[in-house]
């Protein structure tokens, strides 16, 4: 019984990873490339350091609905494209 259990417990831990690996990886993507988006548009807050940086990336994001929409859309191409790309294997 013991075992049935751990084999139960193993085959749901994979199929989790399976599911939120390709979204965490979109997800950390679609903030790097808002990252890099904020500071191409706005270089006024660029080369402060990293908190500042987290910080005007936070602000942006709060205030702005295109800008939240932008990440979003990131986010949902990326992962389409994760997992096309996982399905094709």
């Amino acid at each position: 019984m013991k075992e049935t259990i751990d084999l139960l417990g193993k085959i749901i831990t994979n199929i989790l990873t399976a599911l939120y690996e390709p979204f965490g990886f979109s997800l950390l993507l679609s903030f790097l490339a808002m990252f890099f988006y904020l500071y191409a548009y706005e270089p006024i807050h660029a080369g402060k350091g990293w908190k500042s940086a987290i910080v005007t990336w936070y602000q942006k994001f709060k205030e702005s609905v295109f800008f939240r929409k932008l990440f979003f859309l990131g986010c949902y191409v990326q992962k389409s494209t994760v997992s096309a790309s996982s399905e094709q294997r």
